[in-house]
């Protein structure tokens, strides 16, 4: 107990104590702010005085498209394995937000890929009119979901994150030694 009466430990403790106590705030305050950016790409995003739709849900609409487009495909011979794989490797990661925003980005930019292909090919065939209708709604619905990706908000509003209060000093050196990081754009 001697050692704690003595002014270095008292100062030496009090020093640790003031550390520990910044980085412990900095960690809860700006991971707070990570994790509800974060959350923004699974239930929409406040960006720019409006809010935007979930990417998240935007994935499971192309998703659900791009399998009533591969149906209608494979009733007129297009070959639609590329299209289905593609569209199982983004159901996986989507499934219980199981895939990292990353993992995602690549598994859409994949699937795209591969629909336009399909798209394209199906739009030389020869349709039934209900194959017509059909194809027409899910391409819109297809389109539609990615023209609002694209304008989500979400990466901006990860942009004015990082450029703004994760960047600032002493944010910027305590958010490091805290163990935040950034939160990811859909890239």
């Amino acid at each position: 107990m001697g050692i704690l009466k003595n002014k270095t430990v008292a100062i030496i403790l009090a020093v640790i104590l003031v550390i520990a106590s910044t980085l412990l705030a900095t960690h809860v305050k700006l991971g707070n702010k990570v994790n509800e950016i974060t959350e923004g790409f699974y239930s929409g995003i406040n960006y720019d005085g409006y809010l935007h739709p979930s990417v998240f849900t935007q994935l499971k609409n192309i998703s659900s498209s791009c399998l009533g487009i591969s149906t209608i495909a494979m009733e007129y011979g297009i070959d639609t394995t590329a299209l289905n794989d593609a569209r199982s490797h983004l159901e996986t990661n989507l499934d219980g937000k199981a895939g990292n925003i990353k993992e995602l980005y690549a598994n859409y930019s994949e699937l795209r890929t591969v629909a336009t292909q399909v798209i394209n090919d199906l739009k030389t065939k020869t349709l039934t009119d209900r194959d017509q209708t059909g194809f027409a709604q899910y391409q819109t619905n297809y389109d539609g979901a990615i023209a609002t990706i694209e304008s989500s908000g979400y990466n901006e509003s990860v942009s004015s994150f990082i450029n703004g209060p994760y960047h600032s000093f002493p944010a910027n050196i305590l958010a490091k030694l805290s163990g935040v990081k950034a939160p990811a754009y859909f890239a």
